[in-house]
């Protein structure tokens, strides 16, 4: 049998018309943003789902959200699995749905929004895109009067679209502050070479860091960055850094690449030239962005690793979608998120290896 807001009231011992209000975002029933919290989580643990399609004939509305995401044939889900996850509870556990579309070219996918919003299917429209694209579906649903909400950067500084993203300047800043109370002050950098609005912001936030610890910009030498086959070209980058005179060799690294490929060729790299990463004299010193759970196979390093589209979406919910599914305005519209740099797993494997040997 269905769970219906009576059961979730009795197993709150509370009221039904407070649940019913509460699940209902009724403007006329107040409760404590803790209580509300409660109900919501209880709600979804008991698997609760409310009648949308008389909702929907009661308030004349769509009671849904759109993603429309670009994924074309063959290319991996990755990250979007689990963001869809946590919209689609976020939103069921309020009465509304997830409404999710695939694109396999971003012409498709503009197309599909523009008639999607037209014809009213979506209360709202969340856009998770590249940075001109995102653009131009803002400056769409703009022009329709359609609400919507941006699952990173607009790069438009003058945007008032409620946004939510990582400052990536500040972890920039935060890398470099790492390595430099460790000593250091020949840092490297190893990050993406494209233009978007985050491989930028990291190279600019990485620069202004320098520049305001030490005074001075990276050497032309120590920028590593990857367009492609990102561990060949990470593991090159090391080799070349290891290379160089001893007394001009960096002693730090700063990864704004956050992807295993790249954390694995800069491994090899600094192994094929007898280092490692660590904090120990004579060890490479690494700190900047791992978006996975994966271990370290041989060093030590610190790094910030909620940094993915699933730690954005769970503060998007909570932020800024939340309140405009109520009809309300977001208390802040350019939300931007701070996570902690902590160490990294480590496989140890080197270290595994002297001791086999010594025993």
């Amino acid at each position: 049998m269905s769970v219906t807001q009576k059961d979730i009231a009795r197993a709150l011992n509370m009221s039904q018309s407070m649940v019913a209000g509460v699940l209902g975002n009724r403007k006329d029933v107040w409760a404590s943003p803790e209580k509300r919290k409660l109900i919501f989580e209880q709600a979804e643990s008991m698997g609760y789902r409310p009648n949308t399609a008389a909702r929907r004939l009661r308030r004349g509305t769509s009671e849904s959200v759109g993603l429309f995401v670009l994924h074309p044939p063959g290319a991996s889900w990755n990250e979007y699995g689990n963001v869809v996850t946590i919209l689609a509870q976020f939103l069921n556990a309020r009465g509304y749905e997830l409404n999710l579309k695939t694109f396999s070219d971003p012409d498709a996918l503009f197309e599909g929004l523009g008639e999607t919003a037209r014809a009213g299917l979506c209360d709202v429209f969340i856009l998770c895109a590249s940075a001109t694209e995102m653009k131009r579906q803002a400056a769409l649903l703009e022009e329709l009067k359609v609400p919507y909400i941006i699952l990173g950067s607009l790069d438009d500084p003058e945007s008032t679209a409620p946004q939510v993203d990582f400052d990536h300047n500040w972890l920039m800043e935060r890398c470099v502050a790492h390595v430099a109370a460790r000593g250091h002050s020949r840092i490297a950098y190893f990050g993406h070479d494209t233009q978007e609005y985050y491989a930028r912001h990291l190279r600019e936030g990485f620069n202004i860091a320098l520049q305001k610890t030490f005074g001075q910009s990276c050497p032309e030498e120590f920028y590593g960055l990857t367009d492609k086959d990102r561990g060949k070209e990470a593991e090159t980058a090391a080799l070349g850094w290891m290379t160089l005179p001893v007394d001009k060799q960096p002693t730090a690294i700063v990864m704004g690449a956050s992807d295993d490929k790249s954390w694995f060729g800069l491994e090899v790299g600094l192994v094929r030239r007898g280092k490692r990463m660590g904090v120990a004299p004579n060890q490479i010193c690494v700190a900047g962005l791992h978006a996975t759970d994966n271990a370290l196979l041989f060093g030590d390093a610190d790094a910030f690793s909620d940094i993915n589209l699933l730690d954005l979406a769970r503060e998007l919910c909570e932020t800024l979608l939340a309140p405009l599914l109520k009809g309300q305005k977001p208390h802040n519209n350019r939300v931007r998120v701070y996570p902690a740099i902590k160490a990294l797993p480590s496989l140890q494997l080197l270290s595994y290896l002297d001791y086999k040997k010594s025993v």
